[in-house]
């Protein structure tokens, strides 16, 4: 082969990546591409080390390959100066499977991976990860601080393994700018999957793909 897909729980990533690029293949891994900051750092050494080497590394970020967010992305300086941003994935939550009778603790975490962090590091890295990179994309750059909160409202029983249902994170950019983000997995609450930025003369409104300045005005619409 000459291509390598990395799709397994992303708490394999690391070393899924290091011998696939080891044997000289080029990689498309799904996000998120580590759960822990040990898993990180081997991620960035093997990606220097396939730059080297000429190899491709694609990363399933898909918004970046979505045609509205291309477009918006063109036009950002229609908003001037980037001062603040949004971000949302606020849902029902995901599948659970029940522990059947004979199965190991290993192969249970195995079949439920999405509610242990260490092969899911949580759904703010698994899932709200999508979210966090637009606005990291549109700002060009990276958060240099962060304060937050989350908690276990409703993922309160062992089923629920280790994760989180509710985060709120706020992110510091070293302009100054700042990025309220939230993510919810609890039923009956409200639903929304979305980002906003907000610049000095206007806002990108990255779910209803527009861009309208303060009074409301549309100056970009996304024609699907």
């Amino acid at each position: 082969a000459d291509v390598v897909i990395l799709a397994t729980p992303p708490g394999f990533r690391p070393i899924h990546f290091e011998e696939a690029i080891k044997q000289g293949k080029h990689v498309f891994m799904e996000k998120p591409v580590a759960t822990d900051p040990a898993g990180v750092q081997k991620v960035l050494a093997t990606a220097a080390i396939a730059k080297q080497k000429k190899l491709n590394v694609v990363v399933g970020l898909q918004r970046h390959y979505q045609n509205s967010y291309r477009e918006l992305f063109k036009r950002k300086d229609m908003i001037g100066e980037i001062t603040s941003a949004q971000a949302w994935w606020n849902n029902d939550g995901v599948w659970t499977r029940p522990r059947k009778a004979g199965q190991t603790e290993m192969e249970y975490q195995m079949r439920n991976w999405y509610y242990f962090n260490w092969l899911c590091g949580d759904h703010i890295n698994e899932q709200h990860i999508h979210n966090l990179d637009v606005i990291n994309w549109f700002k060009e750059g990276y958060p240099v601080k962060a304060q937050g909160f989350g908690g276990r409202q409703v993922r309160n029983s062992k089923e629920h393994g280790e994760i989180f249902d509710h985060h709120f994170v706020e992110y510091h950019y070293a302009d100054g700018s700042i990025l309220n983000s939230q993510c919810r997995h609890i039923p009956g609450t409200m639903s929304k999957v979305d980002e906003l930025l907000v610049g000095t003369k206007g806002k990108i409104h990255c779910g209803q793909a527009k861009i309208v300045d303060h009074g409301g005005k549309v100056l970009f619409q996304f024609a699907k």
